[in-house]
């Protein structure tokens, strides 16, 4: 009697055929893996922070805010707790005209800004940059002395804009206060 062997050896011969086309599909794709740059993902090229002032407006700053976030492609951006500096991270060079526009659009006013590239930690400014703020590193006392050092730095270069600071619902500039 004549036994079928045939699907012995085609179960046998489709396993084998699973295996080689996993190993074939890899040997396809991998060039177009490896033509390609894989990094991790980077963090953004600045951290900036914005000083600014009211101009004629009584409202809040979100619609200035959305322009920053949608024109600059910001991925984190927020409202320090004084009420009058914006932080966010960009991998654009920020420009004081392009802020002082996007501001004047939303009935505020800029002050001056002040950036840290994430890169090499060189950093740039342009008008009256924000006031310093503490940095929280661990180091209670190192902290405060970098601060206070900063912070008296910063007041004896703009002594009209620490009155403004010291009043910020004054309408105007700190810069003819």
């Amino acid at each position: 009697m004549f036994i079928p062997t045939f699907t012995f050896y085609w179960i046998r011969f489709r396993k084998s055929l699973d295996v080689h086309l996993v190993i074939l599909v890899a040997l396809l794709v991998a060039p177009f893996f490896l033509a390609t740059k894989v990094t991790a993902q980077t963090t953004e090229a600045y951290s900036c922070r914005i000083w600014f002032g009211k101009s004629e407006n009584t409202a809040m700053p979100k619609p200035w805010i959305a322009s920053l976030s949608d024109g600059y492609g910001t991925t984190s951006i927020g409202i320090e707790d004084d009420g009058y500096t914006i932080w966010f991270d960009t991998d654009e060079r920020v420009i004081l005209s392009e802020l002082e526009d996007r501001a004047s659009s939303a009935g505020y006013t800029v002050f001056g800004y002040a950036c840290v590239n994430n890169e090499d930690d060189s950093s740039f400014q342009e008008g009256i940059p924000p006031m310093p703020v503490h940095v929280n590193t661990g180091d209670e006392l190192g902290d405060h002395a970098r601060y206070t050092a900063a912070k008296a730095q910063w007041v004896d270069a703009y002594p009209q804009a620490y009155a403004y600071v010291m009043d910020p619902e004054l309408i105007g500039s700190p810069h003819v206060k």
